[in-house]
């Protein structure tokens, strides 16, 4: 029997899951006069460093807005790579790198990395900014109040050794939640970290086993998705099922809702790793098969 992945959201109004329904997109047409995904505009690429070769590349890890303010989070790979953060304020037709604070630039090592984290959180008009790296066993925490000058911080409460964030978000009125997962062998656990600061984090743990990929913010409500592999096939050939956790306090406590799948669905696997926040709903995404 084949598989066929697809493509399912739940769309959550306030907190409240209301059910998922599949929907196989239609075949796109494959006609000359028919535009298939086609921009408006090519990309740009970045000029070539230079004092640099032209062996040099750049690599966007992560991107996040506040709306006005656009920050990247990026590789360069040459003959080491060196992770750079640059902001846009133009809705991204320009860039400028950020500069390292005097005390961050001292303690900066070869071999950081970026961990493709980046999160705002707004609180007024004032802004903080945030993005993960990491260098062996620490985590690296790059935060600024401008997007422009950046500190450089080892965090605290998170052990790369055992932790894996996967994602973070900003909350209106300031904090940061992180979402990811702890590695106990041979499984791994669902966790959800919460820092005012971005550096300092404490951990939240859930209950069943998982990973959680994507959270979502709006006010003091969160999303938060992941899928759990089964370590054995089940005897129907059951391999994992999807992971939703929602919480109302601003990431202190968390409710798990089970995600009912498509009736089309042959209830072998499903995994979300996409969520998004909007004006009055929560949307979830990933696929089943």
């Amino acid at each position: 029997m084949s598989s066929r992945p697809h493509v399912f959201s739940c769309l959550l109004a306030v907190l409240l899951l209301s059910g998922c329904t599949g929907e196989v997109q239609p075949t796109p047409s494959l006609s000359s006069t028919a535009a298939v995904n086609a921009p408006t505009l090519p990309a740009q690429p970045f000029p070539a460093l230079p004092d640099r070769g032209n062996g040099v590349t750049t690599s966007v890890d992560a991107l996040v807005s506040d709306g006005s303010t656009l920050v990247m989070q990026a590789t360069i790979d040459g003959r080491t790579s060196v992770p750079v953060l640059r902001a846009s304020s133009d809705g991204g037709d320009t860039w400028t790198d950020g500069q390292l604070s005097e005390a961050a630039a001292k303690a900066t090592e070869l071999g950081e990395s970026t961990e493709h984290v980046v999160a705002v959180a707004p609180t007024g008009a004032a802004r903080s900014w945030l993005a993960l790296g990491r260098k062996n066993d620490a985590l690296i925490a790059w935060t600024s109040a401008d997007a422009a000058l950046w500190n450089r911080t080892l965090v605290t409460g998170i052990d790369p050794r055992r932790d894996t964030v996967h994602d973070v978000v900003g909350l209106s009125g300031g904090g940061f939640v992180a979402v990811g997962a702890e590695w106990t062998d041979p499984y791994s656990y669902p966790r959800v970290w919460t820092s005012s600061d971005g550096v300092a984090w404490s951990k939240h743990t859930l209950p069943g086993r998982g990973s959680l990929f994507g959270v979502a913010a709006k006010g003091n409500r969160l999303v938060a998705v992941g899928q759990n592999s089964l370590t054995e096939v089940t005897a129907k050939g059951r391999s994992g099922y999807s992971l939703l956790f929602s919480s109302t306090a601003r990431g202190a406590s968390w409710r798990r809702t089970t995600v009912r799948e498509p009736s089309d669905s042959g209830n072998f696997t499903s995994w979300l790793d996409q969520v998004v926040a909007t004006e009055s709903r929560f949307i979830v995404g990933g696929s089943y098969y």
